[in-house]
Order: C-alpha cells, then sequence, then structure tokens
C-alpha cells in the first residue's frame, strides 16, 4: 500500500501472523537484520520492532542545521565500543530514522544533541511547522539477544547499499560508494 503513497498513516509490511512467526523463529535460534530506513520505512516495520521491544520513529533524521553525512565516532562516543564495533573508528549514515531501544539491547551508534527526527504527513515535505523529534540519546544501530537468537536492528539502509544521485559532477555517492 505504501509503494507509491509515502503519506501517514504508514501500514505495517507483515501481517500479526508474518510478525509472530518470524518472533518464535529468532527466538528459537534464528538472526534477523532489520533495517529499515527514514519514513515511510520505519512506519511499515514499527510492529515488527514492537515485538523486539524496539520503538521506530517514523519520519527522517537530521542534523539541524543540515550538515552532509552523520559520522559516528568512537572519539565523539556515538560509535559505541562492542564486539560488532571491533576495529571501527567511525561509521557514515545517510538520514534514515531512529528508534528507541529495550534495555536488553546494545546500542552500536547513537546520536548526539543537534539531532532531530522530523516526522512529516507526507514523505520529503517539510515545514517550519513539522513536528519533530529529539533524536539525542535514540539508537540508529544496535543489537541485541532475542531467546537463543539475535537481532540487528538499524534505522538507516543506505549505508548499506550502493547508491548515487545525480549525474555527472553533481552525483553523490553514498552507501558503499562513498568515499
Amino acid at each position: 500500500a505504501n509503494v507509491d503513497k509515502w503519506e501517514l498513516p504508514t501500514p505495517s509490511a507483515f501481517t500479526p501472523a508474518e510478525i509472530a512467526a518470524l518472533k518464535k523463529w529468532v527466538e528459537g535460534g534464528g538472526a534477523l537484520l532489520l533495517a529499515a530506513d527514514h519514513m515511510p520505512n520505519a512506519g511499515a516495520a514499527q510492529d515488527l520492532g514492537k515485538a523486539f521491544g524496539i520503538e521506530f520513529i517514523n519520519g527522517f533524521a537530521f542534523h539541524l542545521p543540515p550538515k552532509p553525512g552523520d559520522f559516528f565516532t568512537k572519539a565523539k562516543g556515538t560509535l559505541k565500543d562492542d564486539a560488532v564495533t571491533k576495529g571501527i573508528a567511525q561509521i557514515e549514515t545517510f538520514t534514515g530514522s531512529a528508534f528507541k531501544l529495550p534495555q536488553a539491547a546494545r546500542p552500536l551508534f547513537v546520536f548526539p544533541a543537534g539531532y532531530q527526527v522530523l516526522t512529516p504527513k507526507v514523505a520529503w515535505q517539510f515545514s517550519p511547522s513539522t513536528p519533530q523529534v529529539d533524536a539525542q540519546g535514540l539508537a540508529q544501530g544496535a543489537v541485541m539477544n532475542v531467546g537463543k537468537g539475535r537481532i540487528a536492528v538499524f534505522g538507516e539502509a543506505g549505508m548499506f547499499s550502493a547508491q548515487t544521485t545525480g549525474q555527472g559532477a553533481e552525483a553523490t555517492k553514498f552507501g558503499f560508494n562513498a568515499p
């Protein structure tokens, strides 16, 4: 329902039966990579996230005022020390969303002060009156054990892709294409 209609309300991408089956599978020893991204993707993943105690904010995580690229670094304490991040000094993300974690989760990267999640009624349509949620302390990446299984959750999918927008000198590369 959301392929060409990126506006609220965002329907779940998963049926209750699919969510229950996936949760049972993870608890029994399965592994889940859940990468949601910005609105409407975060909204489409909300029900699945809730099954694991994750609360996605269906919006766009931005530094305000805007700046290119979002770098989470060990030096700034925004990239957390974990077995998953061992040997990594910084990670760049490209907008995406943010989420709240249950206590059982281990955050991998966390927003510092200066970030907001803009929650427009229609994707990419922002105005001075667009509602905002303070993103400070919210996660954009986390891992946790669930029963005998495990889950890795990300509020940004572009970092796992290889994309280019625009053409020629105006082209912007992000994800695995980013310098």
